[in-house]
């Protein structure tokens, strides 16, 4: 049974490197019955190993010990070795904006087991960027083995260390950013006539007006409210009558 893994700087190959020699879909290994298949996937900078351009797909006799240029970008065999051989990671789909992770039934993403916090990481997306940030767990929250303090961006195949529990980001997460545009407020919408436009005067107006109906809802929300503000009615009448409403000049 064969097994491969894409590499190039596109967040769905299987190892993501984000350089500017390597292409898109660079370069592909694979492994079968007979050894390995390293193949060059039409990339701008060619595919090397050892020095030597592969062209195509080529048979090699691939070690730890080999290095492999995308372009100019040297990336070590182990690597790639480490990557094809490994057992198969579980995956998580992230769709819409965010996504909490975590062991209890509220969070987005439950995952039940002992090494995980409540709410142990969030993803979150940055336009096309997916980050993951770490909600102080009592384990950790790592990514490619190192353990993240803040904020990290993620690519396609990138590991993450919820504790000791792994898992990575299916590929179509990267596809599921569906961003809404909100108008400016500053511009009106389009096909608006401008007279409808309200000016500064009506918003000030509507804006004080919508001010004192939320204080008067949350006054009649909480009743208790409303009873404080009455019996203090006789007492801030008295201190009202009591102040002289022309005082005299002092003499």
């Amino acid at each position: 049974m064969s097994k491969s893994v894409t590499i190039g700087s596109r967040p769905d190959c299987d190892l993501a490197v984000n350089v500017p020699s390597v292409s898109g879909h660079h370069c592909r290994l694979t492994r079968d019955e007979t050894g390995f298949l390293l193949e060059d996937l039409n990339s701008t900078n060619g595919t090397f190993l050892n020095g030597e351009r592969i062209r195509g797909a080529v048979r090699v006799n691939l070690t730890v010990t080999d290095t492999i240029h995308l372009g100019s970008h040297a990336l070590a065999a182990e690597r790639l070795l480490s990557l094809i051989d490994r057992e198969p990671t579980p995956t998580i789909s992230f769709r819409g904006a965010e996504m909490v992770i975590g062991r209890i039934p509220g969070c987005d993403q439950v995952i039940d087991l002992p090494m995980i916090s409540s709410r142990h990481a969030s993803l979150f997306r940055e336009g096309v960027r997916i980050l993951i940030e770490d909600l102080r767990s009592s384990n950790g929250t790592f990514v490619n083995g190192t353990r993240i303090e803040g904020p990290v961006v993620l690519n396609s195949g990138d590991e993450v260390g919820l504790g000791s529990h792994l898992v990575t980001l299916a590929a179509d997460s990267w596809t599921q950013a569906n961003v809404i545009q909100m108008a400016k407020p500053s511009e009106p919408l389009a096909g608006t006539p401008q007279a409808a436009v309200p000016s500064l005067t009506e918003s000030s107006t509507t804006s004080s007006t919508s001010s004192l109906a939320i204080a008067f809802a949350g006054i009649l929300s909480r009743p208790w409210r409303l009873l404080a503000l009455l019996a203090q009615a006789p007492l801030a009448a008295f201190l009202i009558a009591s102040v002289p409403s022309n005082p005299r000049p002092p003499s």
